[in-house]
């Protein structure tokens, strides 16, 4: 299992959040993947950190699918690391 996908999976707390966040990063990379094509060492910088925003967001409260992924991939645009155009 890919490291990002593996840290999501072993951090939800349950089956219903792990769907919930996994779904959740599979929508927003699959908004955002297209960016980091060919830059492998970026790409997997971008999943992890893509992984550690939405395990974040989820545990300061954010459970409902649409706010989870919209946060996410504002984050992800907003990101110093991860200028996204």
């Amino acid at each position: 299992m890919p490291q990002a996908r593996n840290l999501i999976a072993t951090a939800a707390p349950t089956r219903a959040s792990a769907k919930l966040l996994t779904d959740t990063f599979d929508a927003v990379w699959a908004s955002i993947g297209p960016t980091f094509a060919g830059r492998k060492s970026e790409t997997d910088d971008a999943r992890m950190a893509l992984a550690r925003s939405v395990l974040d967001f989820y545990r300061a409260g954010i459970t409902e699918p649409e706010p989870l992924r919209r946060l996410c991939l504002r984050s992800m645009r907003l990101s110093q690391d991860f200028i996204l155009h």
